[in-house]
C-alpha cells in the first residue's frame, strides 16, 4: 500500500517510517510498503528539522487477507494434447483466459476443458479472474498459472557450418524450465566437452574434430511421468576446413613491397584499410616508409567450400631506418685497433655489427672497435635497429690490409756500438723517416742507418713513417749490454762566464779499468795520477768529458760516464739606485747589487763624501755627508774571479732661493719673485708661518 505525507513544506524535514510490522524503517517522504500478514498495524511517521528537533504522528490500518482464487489441475502435459482446470471457489463472476491453448468449454463456469498448443515456443498461461466472492472487492486478484507443455519438435541453435578443432555452444530454441524432462545429447564427427544426459540440460558444448564431413548432433527428450511425451531432433553441421592468411604479423617495418598468400591457394579477394598504403587482388601489398595502423583481409571468391568467410591481419607499420654509411678506417693492418661509427639520422636504437676477419676489441654506445687478424679479406656490416625492432638494409664497408713495417737488425748489443737497423718496406715517392732511441730522436731520416746504442738495459728504437701523409710506426726492444762498474766522474760543471780558465776533474775507478777518456771544448787536458783530469777550457764551447772504462776479457764497456759542463751566466745588472730612496746631502740613500748564487765576497766601498752604514751581498745603505760633489761607489765581489763594478754619484748643493725686492702698493695683487729657478717652493708668512702659496 502507498502512504501519502501531508506535512506542510514536505521537503524541510527528514521522515523516519515505522510500518507497525518490525520490518526496516523507512526513511522516504511518501513510500509503500506490503504487509505479509492480514490484521491491524500502527504506522508511525516522525519528522526531523535542520535543528534536530523531532516530531511524531501515528495511525492505525487494517490488512484484510487477499482473496485469490485456488485450482485444481495437471501440472505437466504433453504436445498438443487436453487438459480439465477446475476451482472449488464460490464467486459470481469467474472469467477464464488460456495462451498457447483453446478453452474448449466451461467459460464462466468453475471448470472449463482446454486444448493446448505444441510448446515449441511457449508453455501456455492459465488465467482465472473471480470476482464478487463475498469479500472486499479491493482484495480480490486474478491467478495465473504457467503450464509446461512438453514439445515433440525441438529446434537447436548453434553454427552449423564449423571448423575442425573448434569449440561451439548448441542450445534448444524453447530454453524453458519443464519439471521432471529429461536430455540426451549424442555426436557424430566430434566429441561432447560437457555434460551429455540430465534434467533440464537445454545446452551442450561440442569440439568439432572431422574435417569435411557432415557431423550430426541429436538431442532426444523424455519425461519421467509422461511415457508418451518423447521427442527427438538431429541438426546436421557442416564441418570444412578453414582457409587462412599465411602471414603473420604483429608488426611491420616499411619496405616497398610484401606478399600475401592463404594456405589454400590464389582464388581469393584481397582489402586492406590503410591511409598510405594499397593492395592488389593478388594480396600484394605496396608499402610507403610512414608509419600506419593497417588491417588487410580476404574473402574466398567461391562460397561454401570453407568454414570461415574471412581472415584478418592486422599490422603496425613502422618506418624503416636508413643507415647511410660507416665511418672508419679502411686501410688497417693487424696490431692497431680500429672504431666504426654508424652515419645514420636515427639517433636512438642500437647497431648490429658483423666484422668477418676481425676480433672484438669493445663498443661504446653504437661505436665498435676491431683489431683485424692476419686473414683477409676483411669487412665491416652494420645494420641499425630502432627501438621498435626495425632494421635498415645492412651497410658493408670493405676493409683493405695495409701495410705493417717492421724493424729488422741486432736485437742484443753493447752499449756505444753503432748497429745497422732497417725497415721492412721499400722507399716510395713522399715518404720520410723520424727515429728515437729510448725515446730521443736522433739523427737518422732514412729507411736504414745505424744507430748509436746508449745507456744499458732494455731501450725502445722506433720509426715513424710518413708516407705520403699516411703515418705508420714501429718499434723494436733491443736489450742494451755493458760493463758493470763503479766508475765515476766528479768535478765543476760551471766555469766563468767567458770560458777558459784550467779545472781539476776527479775520475774514481776503483776496478782499475782501461779508460777512454774524451774532452770536448778543451785547449789541453792532462791524465795524472790514475785520478786527476786537469782541462783548461778554451773560450768557445761546447764542453764536455766522458769516460769509458773496459776490461781484458770483457766483450762490453761501460757506460759512459758524461759530464757537460756550461758557462755560467754573466750578471747583466749594474749598481742601481733604489725608487723609494733620495740622493741629497746629509740624506740615506739605498744602493742595490744583482748578485745572484755564485757571487762571493762582496765588499761595498766609496770614495769619499759619505758613510756606508749597512750593507750586505745585495744591498749597502749610504749617508750622504754635507759637501757636494762626484764620487765613486764600488762593489768588489769574487765571481769565477775577482771583480770589480762601480757607480758614479753626483751630489748636488742644496737649494739657495733669493726673494727679489718688491713693492706692494695697497691692496692690489703683486707678484713675489725668486732671483733662481728650482723644481718647486713652498712659500709662507713670517707673521703666523702660514703657507701663502702652492709650490710653482
Amino acid at each position: 500500500m502507498f502512504f501519502t505525507n501531508i506535512t506542510p513544506d514536505l521537503s524541510y524535514f527528514n521522515y523516519t517510517w515505522d510500518f507497525g510490522d518490525s520490518s526496516l524503517l523507512s526513511s522516504e517522504a511518501e513510500p509503500s510498503h506490503s504487509y505479509a500478514e492480514a490484521g491491524d498495524y500502527t504506522v508511525t511517521i516522525t519528522a526531523t528539522n535542520a535543528c534536530g528537533r523531532s516530531v511524531s504522528n501515528s495511525k492505525v490500518v487494517t490488512i484484510q487477507p487477499s482473496a485469490v482464487p485456488t485450482i485444481n489441475y495437471k501440472t505437466t502435459i504433453c504436445s498438443s494434447d487436453t487438459a480439465i482446470f477446475k476451482t472449488p471457489v464460490s464467486c459470481t463472476n469467474l472469467t477464464w483466459s488460456v495462451t498457447e491453448g483453446t478453452i474448449l468449454s466451461g467459460q464462466n463456469t468453475d471448470e472449463i476443458q482446454v486444448a493446448f498448443g505444441t510448446g515449441e515456443v511457449n508453455n501456455g498461461i492459465v488465467t482465472l479472474d473471480a470476482t464478487n466472492c463475498g469479500g472486499n472487492p479491493a482484495c480480490e486478484f486474478p491467478l495465473e498459472l504457467e503450464i509446461p507443455i512438453i514439445p515433440t519438435v525441438i529446434a537447436i541453435k548453434g553454427d552449423t557450418l564449423v571448423c575442425p578443432s573448434t569449440d561451439i555452444k548448441y542450445t534448444l530454441a524453447n530454453r524453458k524450465i519443464i519439471p521432471g524432462l529429461y536430455y540426451t545429447w549424442s555426436v557424430v564427427g566430434g566429441t561432447i566437452t560437457s555434460v551429455s544426459a540430465g534434467y533440464d540440460l537445454d545446452s551442450v558444448e561440442v569440439s568439432w574434430t572431422t574435417a569435411n564431413t557432415i557431423g550430426q548432433l541429436t538431442v532426444a527428450t523424455s519425461h519421467e511421468l509422461l511415457d508418451s511425451c518423447v521427442a527427438t531432433i538431429t541438426q546436421g553441421i557442416n564441418i570444412l576446413p578453414p582457409f587462412k592468411i599465411n602471414q603473420v604479423f604483429g608488426s611491420q617495418c616499411g619496405s616497398s613491397t610484401l606478399q600475401l598468400s592463404t594456405n589454400k591457394g590464389v582464388d581469393f579477394t584481397w582489402e586492406i584499410l590503410a591511409n598510405n598504403h594499397s593492395i592488389s587482388n593478388t594480396g600484394l601489398i605496396t608499402w610507403t616508409n610512414i608509419e600506419e595502423d593497417i588491417k588487410a583481409w580476404t574473402v574466398p571468391n567461391q562460397v561454401g567450400l570453407y568454414c570461415n568467410v574471412v581472415d584478418t591481419i592486422s599490422l603496425s607499420l613502422f618506418e624503416k631506418p636508413v643507415l647511410d654509411s660507416i665511418a672508419g678506417e679502411t686501410l688497417v693492418d693487424t696490431i692497431t685497433t680500429y672504431a666504426y661509427t654508424p652515419i645514420s639520422a636515427y639517433t636512438e636504437g642500437s647497431m648490429n655489427w658483423f666484422t668477418p676477419g676481425g676480433a672484438y676489441a669493445g663498443q661504446s654506445g653504437m661505436e665498435r672497435s676491431v683489431i683485424w687478424k692476419q686473414a683477409t679479406p676483411f669487412s665491416v656490416t652494420g645494420t641499425y635497429r630502432t627501438p621498435k625492432n626495425c632494421a635498415s638494409d645492412p651497410f658493408v664497408l670493405n676493409i683493405e690490409k695495409d701495410l705493417v713495417f717492421k724493424i729488422t737488425g741486432s736485437d742484443t748489443s753493447c752499449v756505444g756500438d753503432s748497429i745497422l737497423y732497417t725497415l721492412n718496406h721499400d722507399t716510395v715517392s713522399n715518404t720520410t723517416y723520424t727515429w728515437k732511441f729510448d725515446n730521443q730522436i736522433i739523427d737518422l731520416t732514412a729507411r736504414t742507418g745505424k744507430v748509436k746504442l746508449t745507456g744499458s738495459g732494455t731501450k725502445t728504437l722506433e720509426a715513424t713513417i710518413n708516407r705520403a701523409g699516411r703515418i705508420y710506426t714501429a718499434s723494436k726492444q733491443i736489450t742494451v749490454q755493458a760493463l758493470s762498474s763503479s766508475l765515476s766522474l766528479k768535478g765543476e760543471n760551471l766555469i766563468k762566464p767567458a770560458g777558459g780558465g784550467t779545472y781539476e776533474y776527479i775520475i774514481v775507478n776503483p776496478e782499475a779499468l782501461l779508460l777512454d777518456i774524451q774532452v770536448q771544448g778543451d785547449q789541453s787536458h792532462a791524465f795524472a795520477n790514475d785520478s786527476v783530469l786537469t782541462v783548461t777550457w778554451n773560450s768557445a764551447g761546447p764542453y764536455a768529458i766522458d769516460v769509458i772504462g773496459s776490461k781484458v776479457g770483457e766483450t762490453c764497456n761501460t757506460v759512459p760516464r758524461h759530464l757537460s759542463i756550461t758557462k755560467a751566466p754573466a750578471l747583466t745588472g749594474v749598481i742601481t739606485q733604489s725608487a723609494s730612496s733620495q740622493l741629497c746631502l746629509n740624506k740615506n740613500t739605498v744602493y742595490q747589487f744583482n748578485a745572484d748564487q755564485y757571487t762571493e765576497d762582496v765588499v761595498w766601498s766609496i770614495s769619499g763624501g759619505g758613510t756606508i752604514t749597512v750593507s750586505s751581498k745585495a744591498n749597502a745603505t749610504v749617508n750622504w755627508a754635507f759637501i757636494p760633489g762626484t764620487y765613486t761607489l764600488s762593489v768588489n765581489y769574487n765571481r769565477f774571479g775577482a771583480q770589480t763594478v762601480s757607480q758614479q754619484v753626483v751630489i748636488a748643493p742644496l737649494p739657495n732661493p733669493v726673494i727679489r725686492d718688491t713693492v706692494i702698493c695697497g691692496e692690489e695683487m703683486t707678484p713675489i719673485l725668486t732671483t733662481k729657478s728650482y723644481a718647486g717652493y713652498k712659500w709662507t708668512r713670517e707673521s703666523d708661518n702660514k703657507t701663502v702659496a702652492k709650490p710653482l
